[in-house]
């Protein structure tokens, strides 16, 4: 035998047992060429039969279609951005379309609250303990703001030729005037919660309640915030030299918008736990959330035409003055832009409250850089 044939011979054995490794390893693969077709079920005689009928050319190239039948069933599916945002897209149109096919069943939802407190007791009874406990806390606060505002006055007075916020002491003292306001308001919460629990012993009823306790605590709190950062009886001390009546507009809008973001968040929660529908608190929060981007577009705006007189003037040029002149459009993109992002990333994760939780976080991250 010739060094050539013992080659040929060599060469169809290695080709034959590399077929049979592929059939073996990769039994859905399949490939064509002239009308040949390997079957997954072909026997080791069929397949010596029809390897005895194979061309070298015939062999190669069901090997080249093998190989890049492997590739392309091993490689990473990838997706490109149309795909993925499809995706998205059809996510968000899925899960509108359950939540806001709950819109008749949303009084449901409100009602299944009343139902729930009249077994706890009533619902005359829950709102008494509302009031009573709304009531004390706002006595004890009352008491606490007239021992505290003559310490506040004392530290104002004592700054007044200082300029505002101008060196450590002062820093120093309008953290207090700060402390003295947010206890006031921390004396507030905690005696109500204690009248409660004292009096009231439903857990139904101190659920309820406490909600709404929080509600009206966390307003004060804000309450307190925003008359450091604009004291309204205080003008040298305000962080923008506006105009009393600028002020008093910031307050409303300020109040406003976090009075109707805790009370969608606590109320959704309180349907939630007291058996609502499944869908109508993910509900009521995003029509009371397109209510609030009403309130803050037309709160902007309003709070503008008080402030036009503060505004540099049209020849100034430089960035600053830009950005001031510019103010009012600017807060407004960015409040749309978090409406936008909550409603989309609630409908497309399902999960409202935890994407209202992230977006509050933020603003409040956002707000403490801008006071910093």
């Amino acid at each position: 035998m010739t060094l050539q044939s013992k080659f040929r011979k060599r060469a169809a054995f290695c080709i034959r047992n590399v077929l049979l490794v592929l059939l073996l390893f990769a039994p859905a693969a399949h490939a064509q060429d002239a009308g040949v077709t390997l079957s997954a079920d072909l026997s080791e005689a069929e397949f010596q039969a029809m390897l005895g009928r194979l061309s070298d050319e015939q062999v190669r190239d069901i090997l080249i279609a093998e190989f890049a039948a492997r590739r392309t069933e091993d490689a990473p599916q990838s997706e490109g951005l149309l795909a993925n945002s499809r995706d998205v897209g059809e996510t968000l149109i899925t899960n509108a379309s359950a939540i806001f096919a709950k819109l008749p069943e949303l009084g449901v939802g409100i009602s299944a609250v009343f139902v729930r407190l009249s077994e706890a007791g009533g619902v005359g009874l829950a709102f008494l303990a509302l009031a009573i406990s709304l009531s004390a806390g706002g006595l004890v606060r009352h008491y606490w703001r007239k021992r505290g505002e003559a310490r506040q006055v004392a530290i104002g007075e004592r700054n007044l030729n200082k300029g505002a916020y101008g060196s450590v002491s002062t820093i120093l003292d309008a953290f207090f005037v700060l402390l003295i306001a947010l206890s006031g308001s921390v004396a507030f919460g905690l005696t109500a919660m204690a009248v409660l629990y004292l009096f009231f012993h439903h857990p139904d009823i101190r659920f309820f309640v406490s909600s709404y306790v929080a509600v009206v605590t966390v307003f004060l709190i804000v309450r307190s915030v925003i008359d450091i950062m604009f004291p309204r009886f205080w003008p040298i001390y305000r962080l923008v030299s506006l105009s009393d009546e600028a002020t008093r507009r910031v307050h409303w809008v300020v109040l406003g918008l976090a009075g109707l973001w805790m009370f969608e968040a606590i109320t959704s929660d309180v349907m939630a736990q007291f058996g609502a529908p499944i869908g109508t608190p993910d509900l009521l929060t995003l029509l009371l959330g397109l209510l609030w981007i009403t309130m803050a577009l037309v709160g902007t705006f309003w709070i503008h035409r008080a402030t036009t007189d503060l505004l540099p003037p049209p020849e100034d040029r430089s960035f600053v003055a830009m950005v001031s002149r510019n103010w009012a459009a600017i807060t407004a993109v960015f409040f749309l832009f978090t409406w936008v992002i909550f409603t989309g990333g609630a409908l497309v994760s399902g999960d409202v409250d935890a994407v209202a939780a992230n977006i509050f976080v933020t603003m409040l991250v956002f707000l403490g850089l801008w006071v910093s």
